[in-house]
């Protein structure tokens, strides 16, 4: 009876610090927004499947910039096109810092251009920017224009076979060739190599996509970040194949020769330690995951 009362006492006294903690950042100096419930703050107000339209039709009553809690976690929600481009844009150094997820930490720990924050982020934006700028671009040119012969020949393979194009398979496999030629330089195998790499990707988009309340709720983190540690198998999967292909690539490394986006990472961070092996392979995981996500929009 005496355990029932000291958990009963808990759990009050956690509600009552967790409105405390939200409610004390609701005045006149701060961003006006949603009024947030304990605990979940202001989840119960996405209710329709689609997040982005929820916080659309927020954003009718409060405007372009307005705050919501996820559980614990304070957010600015900017919608207006002038404002994201004055802050991202204008003002993007001063507007560095991710916040420290469980699901963050357990995919890259920190790592990458994804989750990273301040001077490291800075540094991993100006070397993907490197390897994007005119100097480098004629190796992406050659590469879309190889890919783009390619599909044009399976194309009419097909037609000439009297099959259905699939636009969407084949745009889906053209696109990523030619991402991954850029990234490491070489050809894509689709029947075998690849498909150790896609399902781990999707199993990832689909839990990443569905979210936990665990993830956002403070008295939740620590414990969560141990669970899924022990339990989720795709990222391991993404960054173990990945480290792989790091390795491969190593052997035939020069660093006069730029072949890839790889070498440029490898050239960048050369001093081989864990932290600079993991810099790497997690920015080249961001790449690919951002990668998927757009195609999933696109196709």
């Amino acid at each position: 009876m005496e355990l029932l009362k000291i958990i009963l006492f808990l759990i009050i006294f956690y509600i009552i610090h967790n409105t405390y903690f939200k409610f004390k950042r609701i005045n006149k100096n701060q961003l006006k927004g949603p009024f947030p419930i304990p605990i979940l703050g202001n989840l119960y107000q996405l209710t329709s499947g689609l997040p982005h339209r929820d916080l659309a039709k927020i954003s009718e009553k409060y405007g372009g910039i307005y705050r919501f809690w996820f559980a614990d976690l304070y957010t600015v929600v900017l919608s207006d096109p002038i404002l994201i481009r004055e802050i991202l844009v204008k003002n993007g150094d001063f507007f560095l810092d991710r916040p420290k997820l469980p699901s963050m930490r357990h995919s890259t720990h920190y790592h990458g251009i994804a989750t990273s924050s301040g001077e490291y982020w800075l540094k991993i934006r100006e070397i993907i920017s490197k390897a994007m700028r005119k100097t480098n671009l004629k190796l992406i040119y050659d590469s879309l224009d190889q890919q783009v012969d390619i599909l044009i020949k399976s194309m009419n393979e097909i037609e000439s076979e009297g099959q259905v194009f699939d636009a969407r398979v084949s745009f889906k496999k053209f696109t990523m060739a030619a991402m991954y030629k850029f990234i490491f330089n070489e050809e894509l195998n689709f029947n075998n190599e690849i498909s150790e790499l896609i399902e781990p990707i999707e199993q990832v988009f689909k839990d990443l996509g569905s979210g936990s309340l665990f993830d956002v709720l403070s008295i939740s983190r620590s414990l969560y970040y141990q669970w899924i540690e022990h339990t989720d198998k795709n990222y391991p999967k993404i960054l173990n194949f990945l480290k792989k292909k790091y390795n491969q690539h190593l052997k035939t490394f020069n660093p006069e020769i730029q072949r890839d986006l790889l070498d440029l990472l490898i050239k960048e961070y050369h001093t081989g330690t864990d932290d600079d092996i993991l810099t790497i392979i997690a920015t080249i995981n961001d790449l690919f995951l951002i990668f998927f996500f757009f195609l999933s929009k696109i196709t």
